[in-house]
């Protein structure tokens, strides 16, 4: 990762239920039951950088009411720990954020190779 140049951006990548640094986790079963409902990595809880309402989260993945405050940790936990604007996010990260988003992901190997392989010059 250093070697890259990743930063906190690699945390898109993570999945809630499983990130040792997200402390609720440890003591809250609940997000396990979460990743079998759908949300694993964080990227998919994120739309256009922002994480989505709890609304859209409760109707896409069978989310309950009480849910709600696990949701209010999860995107204070994105906010402060992880969130980078668009710009500064390195391509290999986007790219395997694409993976996760179902968008056409091999098309886009030879892209961002050539983009990591320009920013080592």
């Amino acid at each position: 990762m250093k070697q890259l140049k990743i930063g906190k951006e690699n945390g898109l990548l993570k999945w809630i239920a499983f990130d040792d640094k997200f402390a609720p986790r440890k003591n809250d079963e609940r997000f396990k039951h979460w990743a079998e409902k759908g949300i694993t990595a964080i990227c998919t809880t994120i739309k256009k950088g922002e994480m989505k309402s709890f609304q859209e989260l409760k109707n896409a993945h069978d989310l309950t009411n009480q849910d709600l405050f696990r949701y209010l940790q999860m995107r204070d936990y994105y906010i402060k720990n992880i969130k980078t604007n668009e710009d500064k996010i390195h391509p290999i990260i986007k790219l395997l954020v694409q993976a996760y988003s179902h968008l056409p992901f091999v098309e886009n190997i030879p892209k961002y190779y050539t983009v990591s392989e320009m920013e080592r010059i």
